[in-house]
């Protein structure tokens, strides 16, 4: 917003309002100067974990596209560099704010927020990556079987 900071290239960024659980819209994008040196680190690659860090806390997708986007810092952007499903966190994160979980991690008294230190304290179960995959594959089933049920009785 600093108009002698605000240099750059404009590029289009994801905001959090793109971010739904289990999906990103792409519908509404806005575009934003970045300097060169800062596409590295708001860059998002296929298969990273994008987490709302305001508004609805932890609402998350996994950017399962082959280009890579830029987004703003009301994102965190959660990379695995290890044998870890990302569409598995996505799901355990769903399943918190479904039970009220995360919000014991939010901070804030009317907007809340996750903070990157309260999101690196949310425990996790990790299973071996078979069988997360594993998991992943049994959710993603059921979900279908639930989209095939909801359209039929809308038909």
């Amino acid at each position: 917003m600093d108009k002698i900071k605000n240099q750059g290239k404009y590029y289009p960024y994801l905001r959090s309002v793109n971010v739904r659980w289990g999906d990103v819209i792409l519908d509404d994008l806005k575009e934003m100067k970045f300097e060169d040196i800062e596409i590295y680190r708001y860059s998002i690659e296929k298969g990273d974990l994008l987490i709302c860090e305001g508004g609805e806390v932890g609402r998350c997708a996994v950017w399962d596209r082959e280009n890579s986007m830029l987004y703003q810092n009301a994102i965190h952007r959660v990379r695995f560099h290890c044998k870890i499903d990302s569409y598995l966190y996505m799901y355990f994160l769903w399943h918190y704010n479904n039970i009220h979980f995360l919000d014991n991690y939010s901070k804030g008294v009317t907007i809340k927020h996750l903070t990157k230190s309260s999101l690196n304290t949310i425990p996790f179960p990790l299973p071996p990556l078979s069988e997360q995959k594993q998991i992943v594959q049994k959710i993603e089933e059921i979900f279908a079987s639930l989209d095939k049920i909801t359209n039929s009785i809308i038909a």
